[in-house]
């Protein structure tokens, strides 16, 4: 690494106290792909990539409301190309189920992280594709997209958009007896009406 560093093929950060972090050239970074696709290792590497950055997220959106929640925030705040590329790699491969389901699963987690941070603008230009992938995924998963992709239009002001995306999460959850997917449905349809009386 330090080879890499004399030669300026790798630029180091000191992001906070005790930490740093190493980012590649984004042509050394390119070339590295094509090599590992030239190989027939891309595809296998590009996953193992959005699996770990999976991973991370769901393990921090699990300790959002802990005492640690604070590093985190922070820690996905750095790891934000790094969980973009996951994705965007989750939505590419969507055509699979477990694609779509891994593409859920993290823009929700994502969500969660973000939902009291200027991230929605981010979030609306994914609507459309989360949206577009959701056929056939676990429709506890599918209550949750619609939500957090109704939440998005809203934040937009795409209200008439928005509602009737909740009315589908509403009626799922009801077929399932989901009783928190209700009651934030119900919540975002209380907000939609605030929305349209404004």
């Amino acid at each position: 690494m330090s080879s890499l560093l004399d030669k300026s093929l790798l630029n180091q950060e000191h992001e906070s106290p005790g930490e740093t972090r190493f980012r590649m050239l984004y042509v050394l970074r390119e070339f590295g792909l094509e090599q590992l696709d030239a190989e027939g290792e891309g595809t296998a590497t590009r996953e193992a990539h959005a699996a770990y950055y999976l991973r991370l997220s769901e393990e921090a959106n699990s300790q959002l409301h802990g005492c640690e929640q604070k590093g985190w925030r922070n820690q996905l705040e750095h790891e934000h190309d790094n969980l973009r590329a996951a994705l965007n790699w989750w939505l590419e491969q969507a055509n699979a189920p477990e694609a779509a389901e891994r593409a859920l699963r993290l823009w929700w987690a994502l969500a969660q992280s973000r939902f009291k941070q200027p991230c929605y603008r981010e979030g609306y230009t994914n609507v459309k594709r989360i949206l577009a992938v959701r056929a056939g995924v676990a429709e506890a998963m599918q209550v949750k997209a619609l939500l957090y992709a109704a939440a998005v239009l809203r934040s937009v002001d795409e209200v008439e958009q928005a509602e009737p995306l909740i009315q589908e999460a509403l009626a799922l959850a009801r077929q399932m007896g989901d009783l928190p997917g209700i009651a934030f449905a119900v919540q975002n349809l209380g907000g939609v009406a605030v929305d349209q009386d404004r």
